[in-house]
């Protein structure tokens, strides 16, 4: 599968999209930037990288005040939704694996919907009430909902990602739940998308791992630095 074919792949399942690995693709960035940009549905919204990301081990810290940044990296990293600086998070987010060497780290995903509907009814209420702010690399704010709901199917999700914290201080203090109740039941929530895991894949050379950004979470696990392993990552979205 060529870049072209890739990008007609993900237009024509775009609304119902889940998770999905093709094997054996051929992809290479001037070709994938192009098919997007032709698109008349689909393009890629630009990260802090650029608007296709480089996953290569990086050895220290490469963030402000000795920080480590864990999408640079093998090792074990939560599970955590992409680009949660956005108003609307990539709707879409694919892996393709250039070069995957000791083939050590598992990429994870965790259904959010299954998780929060597993939950009791007064819980998800006291949930919904509940905002959290991101923490950006460039150390701005960007709070959201702790539950939302996907634009793609309307569904029950959670955009938590690696650097988030609830922030109490724009919840209206009549409906903010007190602190007890609410700690034990984001425990309980991220106890339900542990269990909620749908997909474990070592990703192998030419894969590419595609899924919908907004239900899924996903991670690594991985106790091993791998610093062939090099994968670029794409975010896609309707566009506007």
């Amino acid at each position: 599968m060529n870049s072209k074919e890739v990008v007609e792949y993900i237009s024509r399942n775009h609304v119902n999209f889940s998770h999905t690995i093709l094997k054996n693709v051929s992809l290479n960035e001037v070709d994938i930037i192009k098919e997007f940009n032709d698109s008349s549905l689909l393009g890629l919204l630009k990260s802090t990288d650029w608007i296709i990301s480089h996953v290569i081990q990086q050895d220290g810290p490469i963030l402000q005040d000795s920080k480590i940044d864990n999408s640079k990296n093998s090792t074990d990293f939560i599970i955590h939704t992409d680009g949660p600086y956005y108003t609307y998070v990539p709707e879409i987010v694919g892996l393709f694996c250039i070069n995957e060497w000791s083939k050590s780290a598992v990429t994870y995903l965790s259904d959010t919907t299954n998780a929060i509907e597993s939950l009791l009814q007064e819980e998800i209420e006291i949930l919904q009430k509940l905002q959290y702010t991101y923490i950006g690399k460039d150390w701005r704010e960007y709070p959201r909902n702790l539950i939302e709901n996907d634009p793609l199917t309307g569904l029950r999700i959670t955009n938590v990602s690696a650097r988030w914290f609830i922030s109490p201080h724009i919840i209206p203090w009549n409906d903010l739940p007190d602190l007890f109740t609410s700690s034990k039941i984001i425990n309980k929530l991220y106890q339900a998308l542990e269990d909620s895991i749908v997909c474990e894949h070592i990703m192998e050379k030419w894969d590419l791992f595609l899924f919908n950004n907004n239900r899924y979470l996903h991670g690594r696990k991985s106790t091993i630095k791998d610093t062939q392993r090099h994968l670029l990552r794409l975010w896609i979205s309707k566009k506007e």
